[in-house]
């Protein structure tokens, strides 16, 4: 019948423009793979690593860490609000406003306050960004902690134990009430500090065990 043939011609258009947004977001994948970093970065006797294994083909997802100079290091993980193209794009304008900001005489709070205004002004509210950043001072051997409303970092001590840095502080992008407090964190040679995002914690049974 023709009602069944405009039906199916429909379902046909659907099926061509979903197909067509696929192509587009396995391609912002690809752009969006090539921010992160390649390999593993060791400085002094501080080693990081990172990955990134998104649950959807674009997210907000974000994590980087630059050497500057020879006696400091920046780590970077954030997690943009919502998924899809809009939070992909602020992660790379996040990423932008890092690579192009991380230099000599840098600092963490003449970062995070540049990454802040520029999201607040450009996304006005619609998209906010938490952050957690490391500064580290490789020859005092001395870290700084920035915390802007992400998931709390886990330190695992030499004896296994675990244990959250307790942390408070507004997401990027919110405007008002915007601050930039340091918290010191000390490592023992031999312990590692954990950033990671919601998405992990969401992934997660109650027990600690992966569901599924």
């Amino acid at each position: 019948t023709r009602f069944q043939k405009d039906e199916l011609g429909d379902l046909s258009h659907t099926f061509n423009d979903m197909m067509e947004t696929l192509q587009e977001m396995n391609a912002g994948k690809l752009v969006q793979e090539q921010l992160f970093p390649k390999a593993p970065l060791a400085l002094g006797e501080f080693r990081v690593t990172g990955r990134s294994q998104p649950a959807t083909h674009l997210g907000g997802d974000y994590f980087d860490y630059v050497r500057i100079g020879d006696d400091r290091l920046l780590v970077l993980i954030g997690d943009v609000t919502g998924h899809g193209i809009p939070a992909a794009l602020v992660m790379a304008m996040s990423k932008a406003i890092v690579a192009t900001s991380v230099g000599p005489g840098a600092s963490p709070e003449d970062l995070l306050t540049k990454m802040n205004a520029t999201i607040t002004a450009v996304m006005r509210r619609k998209r906010m960004m938490t952050v957690g950043l490391l500064w580290v001072d490789i020859p005092r051997s001395e870290i700084l902690y920035f915390h802007h409303g992400h998931t709390l970092p886990l330190i695992w001590r030499r004896d296994g134990a675990m244990e959250f840095i307790k942390a408070t502080g507004y997401p990027l992008g919110v405007g008002q009430g915007f601050r930039v407090q340091p918290i010191p964190v000390t490592l023992a040679p031999g312990e590692r500090l954990v950033l990671y995002s919601d998405g992990l914690v969401e992934s997660l049974g109650q027990d600690g065990a992966r569901d599924g």
